[in-house]
């Protein structure tokens, strides 16, 4: 689409130029622009053109390169992360401008960040109805999401020629290359796991939410301590031996619970099952008189 509006400029441009120096030439000195414009409009020049790219007209398409180098930091316990650094090259072919295209590079990769890693969308599966409607669920990326260390560069040297003016579309391609932070976090999280004693192949969908990356993280409570010169706090290794020593009687008074549960059921089942014998026994010899009365 971007293609085609630079396209349809291009050719509109280049006729409004050809009715303004109708106008220019007849005039000197050459005036300034504004008073240019102004004897056109004096002059009754049209100026405003439209355009439709016939689909006859249609460029040739070509392929858009580039490269994205991502480098994260996660906090284990919490889930949160942090973008180090990220390197981009972006093939533009021959930049129109480029700051604008650095730009539109910068923007579609932060997007991008965004897309997987805090903005997690969710439905009614019933309905269909989107349940986050505000902020306070869905995440949209912020400053702090934007890589400490953003570097950009547009490849040199690369014309298009199949492009309006050598140039190439730059605003989607970024956006797909910030896939990366899925694999640079895929990376921190496997190292974490290898902390934890766990390796091999793990589901990891998208978007990596801070609970998601929490959670692949294989994190226990053990490792909620506090260290000062690599030596541990006491003040919080008392508190996290507290709590491991009150879970640790918590699961040992359910499953004592438990136990004493079943010993009960299985006792009244026996005395369930004594009771039924006991009455058994009792009605056999009224049955055995009755018949005997019966007969006499």
């Amino acid at each position: 689409m971007c293609l085609l509006l630079a396209q349809a400029i291009k050719i509109c441009c280049e006729r409004l130029k050809k009715r303004i120096d109708t106008v220019r030439n007849t005039l000197n000195p050459v005036p300034t622009w504004p008073l240019l414009i102004k004897t056109c409009l004096l002059k009754d020049v049209d100026l405003s053109e439209r355009y439709w790219t016939l689909a006859s007209e249609l460029p040739q398409s070509y392929i858009i390169w580039g490269g994205t180098c991502i480098e994260v930091e996660i906090d284990v316990l919490t889930g949160m992360h942090v973008t180090r650094r990220a390197d981009i090259i972006e093939d533009a072919g021959r930049s129109l401008s480029p700051y604008v295209d650095i730009g539109q590079v910068e923007g579609a990769f932060v997007m991008g960040l965004g897309l997987f890693t805090t903005e997690y969308m969710q439905f009614d599966e019933q309905t269909g109805e989107k349940l986050v409607t505000g902020t306070w669920d869905y995440k949209p990326p912020t400053a702090m999401d934007i890589p400490a260390d953003l570097r950009i560069t547009l490849l040199p040297n690369a014309p298009n020629p199949f492009g309006v003016l050598r140039s190439k579309a730059t605003g989607e391609p970024p956006l797909c290359m910030s896939f990366g932070i899925v694999n640079a976090l895929r990376q921190a999280i496997t190292a974490a796991r290898a902390d934890a004693g766990t390796t091999g192949w793990f589901e990891m969908p998208s978007p990596l939410t801070v609970e998601r990356i929490q959670q692949l993280c294989l994190v226990h409570r053990s490792q909620f301590v506090l260290y000062d010169n690599g030596e541990l706090l006491a003040p919080a290794s008392k508190t996290t031996l507290l709590h491991a020593e009150h879970d640790q009687q918590a699961e040992h008074d359910q499953q004592a619970e438990h136990d004493q549960q079943a010993e009960h059921d299985q006792q009244a089942e026996h005395d369930q099952q004594a009771e039924h014998d006991q009455q058994a026994e009792h009605d056999q010899p009224v049955d055995e008189i009755t018949s005997q009365c019966s007969i006499n």
